[in-house]
C-alpha cells in the first residue's frame, strides 16, 4: 500500500530576502495622474530578469509631503537562493524593482504634444527585478533606504 508522507513546513525555517521599495512616484512631466485609478491584486509576482518568478510582492500607495504625493510602494519577498538575493545583499550589482502592467490614458479630440498625457487607470500586475536604472532617480535599489 503506498502512502504519502506530508512534510510540514514551519515558516521560521524558510529563508527568503525581504525588501521595502518604492516603485513608481506618480508624478512626472510626461504624465498626469491627477484622477488615475491604480489597480493591483495582492500579493503580485515578482520575477528575475529571466522571466522566473523568484518571489512575490505585496503593493500599496502611500501618500508623502506636504503637497500630497503619491506613490506606489512594495514590499518584496524573494527566494533566498536566486542569484537576484545575493546581488541585492551585496550591493555587487545595484538591482530595481520595476512594475509592469497595464497603463490606459483618456481619449482626447484635440492633442497638446507638451501637455502631460491624462493616464486615467494603471493596472500593475506584477514586478520584476533587473539592472536596469529607473529614470526617475529618486527610486533606490534594493536593499537601500526608503525615505
Amino acid at each position: 500500500m503506498d502512502t504519502q508522507q506530508v512534510k510540514e513546513i514551519d515558516g521560521d525555517d524558510v529563508r527568503l530576502y525581504r525588501a521595502h521599495v518604492v516603485v513608481a512616484y506618480l508624478d512626472g512631466s510626461v504624465y498626469d495622474f491627477a484622477e488615475s485609478k491604480i489597480v493591483f491584486e495582492n500579493p503580485v509576482p515578482v520575477q528575475g530578469s529571466s522571466g522566473k518568478t523568484i518571489g512575490y510582492a505585496a503593493l500599496f500607495m502611500e501618500e508623502i509631503g506636504d503637497r500630497p504625493l503619491k506613490r506606489v510602494v512594495a514590499d518584496i519577498v524573494i527566494d533566498y537562493a536566486c542569484e537576484e538575493r545575493l546581488l541585492a545583499e551585496t550591493q555587487e550589482i545595484r538591482l530595481w524593482a520595476h512594475a509592469h502592467g497595464t497603463i490606459s490614458g483618456r481619449p482626447a479630440h484635440v492633442f497638446d504634444f507638451h501637455a502631460p498625457i491624462p493616464i486615467s487607470k494603471v493596472e500593475i500586475k506584477g514586478l520584476t527585478i533587473t539592472n536596469a536604472r529607473p529614470h526617475d532617480e529618486r527610486i533606490a535599489s534594493l536593499g537601500a533606504p526608503v525615505m
